[in-house]
């Protein structure tokens, strides 16, 4: 787990590895130094797609590997899962490249009573260059923090987060694969 995760705590207890069960989970790196801005803490406005739905728990399981290397445009053909204290932590990789691989994480956490508005103000407070994302589950946020693309979302009773670690993963390539890929049901 990267050193540089930032993860706020809502009324939960800690659990292993810096996961904080009940959370928002929020950008790399703490406040972007560059941003002097003091964004107001509102929900985001969305309309989700009526495609989406809205996730009841964290899966049970990480989604596959070949449909988010197709969804982000980047051979990452295996997934390393990772339950922790309720939530599931999901990295995409290419083994035959070693540490130069590409990597892509999705970390799935139970909301545990954090309201949608609460959980946008924490990452706007984390990360002020943030920008809502419309039309992503009930709230989505847009960042780069340090070349890394990352997108927080919330969907019903679960706070996501997906950032890549070593190529810049655009705001429409992560808008598509959350709204049209995470949030959508299997067929």
């Amino acid at each position: 787990m990267p050193a540089s995760r930032l993860i706020v705590a809502s009324t939960a207890g800690l659990v292993t590895l810096g996961l904080l069960s009940g959370c928002a989970v929020l950008s790399p790196g703490a406040k972007n130094p560059a941003a002097s801005s003091t964004a107001g803490a509102a929900a985001p406005t969305t309309s989700a797609s009526s495609h989406q739905r809205q996730l009841t728990a964290v899966p049970a399981e990480c989604p596959p590997a070949d449909e988010i290397s197709v969804s982000m445009h980047v051979s990452l053909p295996y997934v390393d899962s990772n339950p922790i204290g309720g939530a599931l932590e999901c990295t995409y990789v290419d083994p035959a490249k070693g540490n130069a691989s590409e990597g892509l994480v999705i970390l799935f956490s139970p909301t545990k009573g954090l309201g949608v508005s609460q959980w946008a103000a924490q990452v706007q407070q984390a990360t002020p260059s943030a920008v809502a994302v419309a039309g992503v589950g009930d709230g989505a946020f847009y960042s780069q923090v340090s070349g890394v693309g990352a997108m927080n979302f919330y969907s019903g009773a679960v706070a996501g987060y997906v950032y890549s670690d070593k190529f810049v993963a655009t705001q429409a390539d992560l808008t598509a694969l959350v709204a049209d890929q995470l949030l959508v049901p299997d067929n």
